[in-house]
């Protein structure tokens, strides 16, 4: 019982200082991390962008997508991965909109030109802590169905 106290303790009150990002370099104003994303957790290295305010990472329905060496993050695999309804604020916070099937998508534009568009969901995301890690929902996490191949390569 102790054992549960202390989890539920930590799931809800850890601070900042308890997580451990590996950040590396990425090109122009991001960094890369490995993180977990889903349910059951998968490593993905995702791009923190400072130049955006949505998380995303490609799909497996991206078209045009940029060449990328790690797996690419399947959403049929998790059972956290949920849509994020139109009527929810979280899905036009950022500018975005729903399409006419009731789809909360976005849309980013960097400043070398590159386009990334897709859908706005809800998923679990795990961080690597300085013990054993800590989990939580993101309610804006997008799964992008259409990345530039050049992102990454832009200036």
């Amino acid at each position: 019982m102790a054992r549960l106290t202390y989890l539920e303790a930590k799931a809800h009150y850890f601070t900042n200082d308890d997580i451990c990002a590996g950040l590396v370099p990425g090109n122009t104003a991001e960094f890369m991390d490995n993180i977990s994303i889903g349910e059951p957790p998968v490593p993905q290295l995702i791009s923190i962008d400072s130049g955006s305010n949505v998380v995303w990472v490609q799909c497996p329905s991206s078209t045009k997508c940029f060449e990328q060496t790690s797996s690419i993050f399947d959403p049929s695999k998790s059972s956290t991965y949920t849509q994020l309804p139109c009527s929810s604020p979280n899905c036009t916070i950022n500018g975005d909109k729903c399409d006419p099937s009731n789809n909360c998508k976005f849309s980013r534009r960097y400043v070398g030109g590159s386009i990334v568009d897709g859908l706005v969901r809800t998923e679990k995301f795990t961080f690597e802590t300085s013990d054993e890690g800590i989990s939580t929902v993101l309610d804006v996490f997008g799964c992008a169905s259409h990345t530039d191949p050049h992102y990454g390569n832009a200036s």
